[in-house]
């Protein structure tokens, strides 16, 4: 075989490889988990589980240390979905976090805080006022990377003057490795 056959074969395969537009990545994510939970991953991909899903007293609660392609936002949140008639409240927004493993024993304490809506544009923010639920967003403030394994405790929440605590949930970094399509 020549030189140019070979080249040929090698530029018909690099173009079928990428006619589906997948490629190949690795990345690594913050992995968290508790009892009852379900797992976020990345929308329209089977991805990574990136974060996490609850409901108690009728209302929905997603967690993410580091939320990937679950938010164009970059910063950890706490997302609420509640009855929009529903009076809900965080007196004290601070979260915990204890470290294991190489930062053993360290602890951190995290303020949420309230964050707008409005970044996902006008026909999102007519659908959300058109909903039955209403959806509140709480970005962790000033978290510095996950580096280490540990344990993250989240405030009491009240919806409708009830205590709503959320399980303690431990995460931990994982590395991933997937072909997701490109065009998702």
């Amino acid at each position: 075989m020549t030189q140019r056959t070979i080249a040929s074969k090698v530029v018909i395969a690099l173009i079928l490889g990428t006619l589906p537009g997948c490629f190949p990545y690795v990345m690594t994510y913050v992995y968290l988990d508790g009892p009852g939970v379900n797992y976020l991953r990345f929308p329209c991909r089977d991805g990574a589980p990136v974060g996490v899903m609850y409901q108690r007293n009728e209302a929905r609660f997603e967690v993410t240390l580091e939320p990937h392609g679950l938010s164009p936002l970059k910063d950890a949140f706490l997302k609420i979905r509640a009855p929009r008639n529903s009076l809900l409240s965080i007196p004290n927004p601070i979260a915990r976090i204890t470290y294991r493993g190489e930062e053993q024993g360290k602890s951190t304490s995290v303020q949420l805080k309230s964050s707008s809506l409005d970044w996902q544009g006008p026909y999102v923010e007519d659908m959300r006022r058109r909903s039955p639920l209403a959806e509140y967003r709480f970005v962790f403030v000033d978290l510095a990377p996950i580096t280490s394994p540990g344990t993250l405790e989240l405030p009491v929440v009240f919806v409708d003057g009830v205590a709503v605590e959320s399980p303690v949930f431990t995460f931990e970094r994982r590395p991933y490795a997937g072909i997701p399509p490109l065009n998702c």
